[in-house]
């Protein structure tokens, strides 16, 4: 099972201190919450996990091998994957293609190489990974349809559909459920409870503490850059240091 570990991680944008010493750790098979007021550090704690922040110290550490200083494709490569919390997604591919292309950068590494070189045996490989990925999102029927004609709830489903299909081990997710219908809610809850009991470390940064209250086993929470809570949801929720940091934001 995977591990996902930082370690003393700082990290500093001109005068204002991002992180500050955070060091905590991220489980297979559980969810775990990354919550806290505006600039608090959780998308710069993300960012330092997947590779596109250094961090001015500390270190990543996932299965025993460090992350610190390799670029965000090599960190996926290895089993890291991760949304946006402005999803960032190929608006003008169908869902099938985007997530097809993120199948190929796992079974090959390359997606050059995928898409000019790929053997029979490895385009049946993603064409599977892409099709299961699909299909436990629900959007098995939209796969041909554009990116950009996706509800954006869809668009939300198809970016963790991206990750499944590119790593199948560690999901990094912003904000999930940010601007979702109400209605989709229920079932991103549904199928990241789902990928944790089959092995997936899942961690998601949110605001919504409803949802975080459903979802997660595990919850952080930090405010100017410094953790003021780790452990089980409930009891970090309520929290009085939690509580009073959210009220300050």
């Amino acid at each position: 099972m995977s591990e996902l570990r930082c370690e003393s991680i700082a990290k500093s944008f001109g005068g204002t201190r991002a992180l500050d010493g955070v060091s905590c750790m991220f489980a297979a098979r559980t969810v775990t919450a990354l919550i806290g007021p505006n600039g608090a550090g959780k998308t710069t704690l993300l960012d330092v996990i997947s590779g596109f922040l250094s961090p001015d110290e500390g270190t990543v550490v996932f299965d025993g091998r460090p992350l610190t200083g390799l670029p965000p494709h090599r960190v996926a490569s290895l089993g890291v994957a991760r949304t946006f919390q402005n999803l960032r997604l190929p608006l003008q591919m169908t869902a099938c293609d985007a997530v097809l292309a993120a199948a190929s950068t796992a079974a090959d590494d390359s997606l050059w190489r995928a898409a000019v070189g790929l053997s029979a045996t490895g385009r049946q490989t993603i064409d599977h990974l892409a099709h299961d990925a699909l299909s436990f999102v629900d959007l098995q029927s939209h796969a041909s349809q554009l990116v950009g004609a996706l509800s954006y709830g869809q668009q939300k489903l198809l970016s963790i559909a991206m990750c499944i299909a590119a790593t199948r081990r560690t999901l990094l997710l912003d904000e999930p459920f940010a601007g979702v219908h109400p209605n989709l809610i229920d079932r991103i809850v549904e199928k990241l409870r789902v990928l944790a009991s089959g092995g997936h470390t899942v961690v998601l940064v949110e605001h919504d503490l409803g949802a975080v209250r459903q979802v997660a086993h595990h919850t952080i929470a930090l405010a100017h850059g410094k953790i003021i809570g780790d452990g089980e949801t409930a009891g970090v929720l309520e929290s009085v240091a939690v509580r009073e940091a959210f009220l300050a934001g």
